[in-house]
């Protein structure tokens, strides 16, 4: 399984609403260095967007942009975070996302550590998160500067006179999409598309075949890499989709520029905006 599908399927399998421990407008560190421990991937490339990489004293296995995170000491993964390592490293400040890390939040509090929670649902969400980093870590002209850019790349998104039925696929085992309030919903409403799964009551809805068939999405997007495009076509019943039979599918945008809410979420908006439209072609 790779790291970005297992994240989506984590958060998806055990989707609750969750709060935070240090609120937007606290210092967590009252002097000195900041000691910063990042176990969300999002989290670790806002920090470095903002400038705020130099705190950074741990992450995990998972956070591999921008190449300094690959350097960074590694705490284990973002499933298995070894607490007990964290804790040696002294930080002021761990950032989690809830709900994957809700047993960690718990334990890092028992432990006396502060911790911020991610878990933005939306673009604005993010932004509100990418200010609130900026508070925590001293660097909030910078995270202001930063969103000020990504509002400006959204507003800037072409208006599409087509909004093709899309379907959106987190995972080909079980089969899985994003619905309402998922992050990936307004993605693809962003990129111009209409999500098939838009009205589920589930952020990360199992699919059935049969019912995916009967909507008859006109673009498949694949935001995981244990399938391509043939392995799509080959699927028994899927042959009369519309999407399938244009060959609509897009399965070459970076899947962590659509899944992760950090500073590069337009440039995948604009990536599959404009892939979903190459594809017609």
């Amino acid at each position: 399984m790779n790291r970005t599908r297992a994240v989506v399927l984590g958060v998806a399998l055990v989707a609750v609403l969750a709060g935070t421990a240090c609120g937007p407008g606290e210092s967590p560190a009252s002097d000195g260095q900041l000691r910063v421990v990042s176990l969300v991937p999002s989290v670790t490339e806002i920090l470095y967007a903002i400038g705020a990489g130099p705190a950074l004293v741990g992450n995990t296995t998972f956070c591999d942009w921008p190449e300094e995170a690959r350097r960074v000491r590694k705490v284990g993964s973002f499933f298995q975070p070894d607490l007990e390592h964290v804790a040696g490293l002294s930080p002021d400040l761990v950032f989690v996302a809830l709900p994957s890390h809700r047993p960690v939040a718990e334990k890092l509090a028992e432990l006396g550590i502060r911790w911020y929670a991610s878990d933005p649902q939306d673009l604005a969400g993010l932004f509100a998160e990418v200010e609130s980093i900026g508070r925590l870590t001293g660097r909030l002209p910078a995270a202001e500067s930063l969103v000020r850019v990504m509002r400006g790349r959204l507003e800037s998104l072409p208006a599409w006179p087509d909004t093709p039925r899309v379907y959106v696929e987190v995972s080909n085992s079980p089969l899985m999409s994003a619905g309402r309030g998922s992050f990936l919903d307004e993605v693809i409403s962003l990129a111009g598309g209409r999500n098939v799964y838009q009205q589920s009551d589930r952020q990360y809805p199992l699919v059935e075949p049969e019912e995916l068939v009967a909507l008859d999405p006109e673009v498949i997007v694949l935001v995981h890499t244990a399938a391509g495009p043939a392995e799509v076509r080959s699927r028994v019943g899927w042959a009369g989709i519309s999407a399938v039979r244009g060959g609509r599918i897009v399965a070459d945008v970076d899947e962590n520029l659509l899944v992760r809410p950090g500073p590069r979420s337009l440039e995948g908006i604009e990536r599959l905006s404009r892939r979903m439209r190459e594809t017609a072609r």
